[in-house]
């Protein structure tokens, strides 16, 4: 799904990252001492830092800890120039996307700042059977590829 959004967007390139179960350093990176000076490693799937159009998709990002929700929050910078993680800039074409379910749907989803919710754009999405049914499976849909399976469906 990711990959088919990046190519509807323009992205040359599709990272995907979940957060969730791990610390803030797992997401700004490890740091190390080079040439007496503290630096940070870059973690693998996090977007450069280049002009090149890239979709980041941070899966449910509000499953994970407030610390590490935390360090996410440059990503909704207004005027794109001073988004970063950590100490790693990300480019001003990079589009982060991020997914989660609604508190009512996990004990565990957190409450996103204000700031996060404010600057971004929410999409709400109730599936059901029927409409998974017409516009997903049977491959007819305009905008998304046909779904291989839905979990558990009786007597439809």
């Amino acid at each position: 799904m990711g990959q088919f959004i990046a190519t509807v967007c323009g992205c040359l390139r599709y990272l995907k990252m979940n957060p969730v179960g791990k610390g803030p350093q797992e997401q700004t990176g490890y740091g190390y001492i080079e040439a007496g000076e503290m630096k940070f490693s870059r973690p693998e799937d996090l977007p450069t830092a280049g002009d090149e159009p890239e979709l980041f998709m941070i899966d449910e990002l509000p499953n994970a800890d407030s610390s590490v929700i935390a360090a996410f929050h440059s990503l909704t910078d207004p005027d794109r120039t001073g988004r970063k993680i950590g100490t790693h800039k990300i480019g001003s074409k990079v589009l982060p996307v991020i997914t989660g379910n609604l508190r009512k749907h996990s004990r565990d989803v957190q409450v996103l700042t204000a700031p996060m919710v404010t600057r971004c754009v929410t999409l709400m999405v109730e599936p059901d059977v029927e409409s998974w049914l017409t516009d997903f499976a049977s491959g007819e849909s305009a905008t998304l590829p046909p779904l291989g399976e839905f979990p558990e469906v009786a007597d439809v």
